[in-house]
């Protein structure tokens, strides 16, 4: 499962809108298919902006979205920690980069174009940057690589390596009334709901 450090602008976002990207990620964590990381000065920040920029509504939208998902708070960084990362952004934002990297998350994401999602940060800093469309775009390719390797067919010994495709089956399926028709017999099926000799499954 994959830890991913949501930033602030995610969750003021998250707190504006319930059907943007932000708001999306968090239903994959509470799903379990994604686990969040944060630290409080982020969550702080957060709450800030939402209050002075957004009003009640979307403040109290905000705390609902808190304690609707697990989240996993990283201590706070240290001075030493924010310096490192001085270098690739404003000092107050140094403290984000600082507590992706000490949470040692798989992927920061943010919305901040202006100060995060630059191409210095890009390159520079220890973990991958992307923005919710680009996280949400490379959870869905590997979704369908996934589900392509679980629908896979099987292959047997009685199939000779060869995948049991549609074009593959209906071939199967051919030979066997053949064989019937020459017997005279109708055609069976086994138990278990599978033609006899049929090695793939879907």
């Amino acid at each position: 499962m994959k830890r991913v450090f949501l930033d602030a602008s995610c969750w003021v976002a998250a707190a504006g809108s319930p059907t943007g990207g932000s708001t999306l990620i968090l239903r994959l964590a509470r799903a379990g298919h994604v686990r969040l990381v944060a630290t409080r000065r982020v969550l702080q920040e957060a709450e800030h902006n939402i209050r002075t920029k957004m009003g009640e509504e979307s403040l109290l939208r905000y705390y609902r979205l808190l304690g609707s998902v697990e989240l996993e708070l990283t201590s706070p960084v240290t001075p030493e920690e924010e310096a490192k990362w001085s270098g690739l952004v404003a000092p107050k934002d140094a403290h984000v980069l600082a507590g992706a990297a000490k949470a040692k998350v798989d992927v920061l994401i943010s919305l901040d174009r202006r100060h995060i999602l630059t191409e210095r940060v890009r390159k520079g800093f220890s973990i991958p940057v992307q923005d919710t469309r680009e996280f949400l775009r490379g959870i869905a390719q590997e979704a369908e690589a996934q589900r392509g390797e679980q629908g896979a067919p099987e292959v047997t010994e009685g199939d000779g390596g060869k995948d049991d495709g549609p074009d593959n089956r209906d071939h199967q399926r051919q030979g066997r009334r053949g064989q019937d028709q020459r017997s005279g017999q109708p055609g069976r099926r086994s138990s278990g709901g599978r033609a006899p000799g049929a090695g793939g499954g879907l």
